[in-house]
């Protein structure tokens, strides 16, 4: 496993996060890539783990969460990534464009 420090800010859109909270602090866990684990917080503090395998990143993330839970975290919320992988703009719908049908009865 490797950790790094990041800049203050996380680029893109995470795949899955926890939100951990504890008074007015937080701490964000995302899943960022293959093997990837991101933690913002709290405050401005920022770190990225990058482990060999799968199973490696969900033994530290459940470790993590564990230690958090022990300091008085607690969990606030979790989000999953809803996206497909498929282009949504690209891919054929099952109904009408209803669009296209509104233009055309216009013109």
């Amino acid at each position: 496993m490797r950790c790094e420090a990041l800049p203050d800010e996380i680029a893109g859109v995470p795949p899955a996060s926890w939100l951990f909270v504890r008074g007015i602090e937080s701490i964000r866990v995302v899943v960022g890539g293959e093997w990837k684990l991101l933690v913002s917080g709290p405050g401005a503090k920022r770190w990225s783990y990058t482990f060999d395998s799968d199973e490696e990143r969900f033994q530290f993330q459940t470790s993590l969460e564990e230690r958090l839970r022990l300091q008085g975290w607690a969990l606030e919320g979790y989000e999953h990534e809803r996206r497909d992988g498929t282009e949504r703009r690209t891919a054929r719908r099952g109904t009408r464009d209803r669009r296209r049908d509104d233009y055309n009865k216009r013109h």
